[in-house]
């Protein structure tokens, strides 16, 4: 009798340990959950500010330069060294052109609203702001993360130099107008 007594009074304790520690993890990952999703952010968090229309409107001049770098003004070129030929117009319709463009409309609207923080901060560092800025960031930024990863493509893959400056030419150009327009428009 002793034994069974015992036991079921260690059972008791245990199941009450149990909830008490399930029910103290539980209100624990509530509360951090809480504090993770509430706005405005905690006072030690700072807030970024980001013109959203801004971005959009850079996202937008993105797509236009990029249309406008590989279509008419070095289309031609960078098909033939690229390796890629002209598809048929049943092969047109084949291809899924409106995935193709909401995806790098998407990949726009990522780089606009990064380089939108990248901006912020580094206008705020450097104490420059405007037009020489947004000029500033978009050619730090593409010397620091594209120019490396493009001079990697001609080094490992074997891509020639042309096809390198049609790409670098067009970053330059998409990076220093983006950080032009997100500079002439900030957050207020």
């Amino acid at each position: 009798m002793l034994n069974q007594r015992y036991f079921l009074n260690a059972a008791v304790a245990f199941v009450q340990f149990r909830y008490t520690l399930l029910s103290n993890l539980f209100v624990a990952k509530v509360s951090y959950l809480y504090t993770v999703l509430s706005f405005p952010p905690p006072h030690n968090m700072p807030v970024i500010p980001i013109n959203y229309i801004a971005v959009l409107l850079a996202s937008v001049a993105s797509m236009v330069i990029g249309f406008l770098w590989f279509g008419p003004l070095f289309g031609t070129q960078w098909m033939a060294l690229s390796g890629i030929k002209m598809p048929t117009k049943a092969e047109m319709k084949q291809m899924n052109m409106s995935k193709n463009y909401a995806l790098a409309f998407l990949g726009a609207l990522v780089f606009s609203f990064v380089m939108a923080h990248s901006l912020v901060f580094a206008s705020e560092y450097l104490g420059v702001y405007g037009v020489s800025a947004g000029l500033q960031a978009g050619f730090w930024n593409w010397l620091g993360f594209v120019v490396p990863v493009l001079l990697a493509t001609v080094n490992w893959e074997g891509k020639p130099w042309k096809l390198f400056a049609i790409h670098a030419s067009y970053y330059l150009v998409q990076f220093l107008v983006v950080g032009v327009i997100l500079a002439l428009m900030p957050a207020v």
